[in-house]
């Protein structure tokens, strides 16, 4: 996993501007598309956040990390302009590279961290490397392992008439090598080339860089394609409730199709996903993630394998749910101390399958597993939500089955409950045996893909849940970690 570096952004950093919502790219021939009109081809600026979420088997890069294949962020289809990921670099192309091309040395495997990226292009400028910049997270980039730059007052097809601008695609105009991932605050500014300053800050005590309101114009001179997504909206198209809409005032709608709009999961409240990148003791076949890192696949292969949750808390309570997707399969859903993630073995392993901290409930039986040893309870069968309450305060994990807890315990009283190592931080655990059976859909507040019924939140307002967490417990989310147990 990346080193957490200080101008990451995990959402726990508080700012005066809140970003409230964002879109869940999640899948092929899903994206937002807007027809341009004829603005400034030589000056523009493009600035979001973003939360990598690719989807598929996680393959090591030799390096000890984890490598996913290409990802189209946003540009103009018919090999136009494009900004994407090269397995973990970060590169902008102009007309498909043959008309200039830029590719970080740096890498980027932070799944659990948003992102700030913002382009900004003058061709106007006489200085070539001025042409065009890159921030991330406030930082220009100027490490590269390609680095050409456009002629003087070359035009792009960004803001060119005619030219369609796809967010979370673009490139060769396909769909199927989308930016997956949460996307959130997406500003276009026609005309001018923007600072990252224009967008964000660093804290003053932390040093993290945070998002801030922008405040200049979004069209300037000749620009006409200016616009703000906040992505509140969750219907596609461009009519009522959609997700793409101009809160600018342009009116330049983003037409999306097949997204999931209006997540909570922000820059200034990161929710807790499986953490992708990383797998706790894999076994042979790594199982896929998928849907912005809240489900896992096992397609082949058997061994114990473990994934764990992309935040973590070293205090406070908290709650999860997971869905079963049918009887009698070995998965185990609980929790896992940090430390225990940084340990050299890493095979064939399952919660609580030794004295680490680790404790898990099986789907196969109901057993839940602590020590090395299974303690007797609440069957399983398909289609049960498993209510996972993890009380750092007192140093225990509780399991419900729909909504009721077993082993007599009762997480909201301080009953009973399953004993965790005192005075260690931890985070959700999820292991998986069996393949070509396990959907595995979990909850824990942000998106998921599991149906939910009634829309349960915890006391500050945070989760989207099945049922509601019991009284004290929080989902596990970057304002609830600033207040209870970060």
């Amino acid at each position: 996993m990346e080193t957490n570096q200080r101008h990451f952004n995990r959402g726990s950093v508080s700012t005066g501007y809140e970003i409230e919502t964002s879109v869940g790219i999640f899948g092929d021939n899903t994206d937002g598309q807007i027809t341009q009109t004829g603005g400034d081809r030589k000056t523009h600026t493009v600035s979001f956040w973003h939360k990598r979420a690719p989807e598929g088997t996680q393959n090591d890069t030799g390096e000890g990390e984890t490598g996913y294949s290409s990802n189209d962020l946003w540009g103009t289809a018919s090999e136009g302009d494009t900004l994407r990921f090269n397995d973990d670099d970060l590169a902008f192309f102009h007309e498909g590279g043959t008309g200039s091309s830029l590719q970080t040395n740096r890498k980027f495997r932070d799944y659990s961290a948003w992102y700030h990226f913002v382009v900004a292009i003058d061709t106007t400028q006489g200085t070539a490397a001025n042409r065009i910049k890159i921030y991330v997270n406030g930082v220009q980039e100027t490490s590269f392992s390609t680095e050409t730059y456009p002629d003087e007052d070359d035009e792009f097809k960004l803001m060119q008439s005619g030219q369609v601008f796809h967010i979370a695609a673009g490139h060769i105009g396909t769909t199927t090598i989308n930016g997956l991932g949460y996307y959130a605050d997406f500003i276009i500014v026609d005309g001018a080339a923007k600072a990252a300053s224009d967008f964000g800050e660093f804290d003053e005590d932390s040093g993290i860089w945070k998002p801030k309101e922008y405040t200049g114009d979004f069209n300037t001179g000749s620009g006409t394609n200016g616009g703000h997504y906040k992505f509140a909206g969750t219907a596609e198209g461009t009519g009522t409730g959609a997700t793409g809409i101009d809160s600018s005032g342009n009116s330049n709608t983003v037409n999306f199709r097949n997204q999931k709009g209006g997540l909570p999961d922000t820059p200034t409240n990161n929710f807790s996903t499986w953490q992708g990148g990383v797998l706790f003791n894999v076994a042979g076949d790594n199982p896929e993630l998928y849907d912005g890192n809240t489900r896992l696949v096992r397609t082949s292969g058997t061994g114990w394998t473990t994934a764990y949750s992309s935040l973590a808390a070293s205090g406070g309570k908290w709650y999860m749910e997971f869905l079963v997707p049918e009887t009698d399969i070995q998965n185990a859903v609980g929790v896992v101390p940090v430390e225990r993630t940084t340990q050299a073995d890493r095979n064939n392993y399952y919660l609580g399958q030794t004295d680490d901290g680790t404790v898990g409930k099986h789907t196969d039986g109901g057993s839940v597993y602590r020590a090395g040893s299974g303690t007797s309870s609440t069957d399983i069968s398909a289609d049960d939500i498993i209510g996972v309450a993890m009380d750092l305060e007192n140093s225990k994990v509780h399991f419900s089955v729909n909504n009721t807890w077993t082993n007599s315990s009762d997480p909201a009283n301080n009953t009973n409950g399953f004993a965790l190592t005192s005075g260690a931080a931890y985070m959700w655990g999820y292991s998986t045996y069996n393949p070509n059976k396990t959907d595995n859909k979990s909850n824990m507040g942000g998106y998921t893909s599991m149906t939910i019924s009634s829309a349960e939140n915890d006391a500050n307002g945070y989760g989207d849940f099945e049922y509601a967490p019991p009284s004290g417990y929080y989902a596990l989310c970057t304002k609830n970690l600033a207040e209870f147990g970060g």
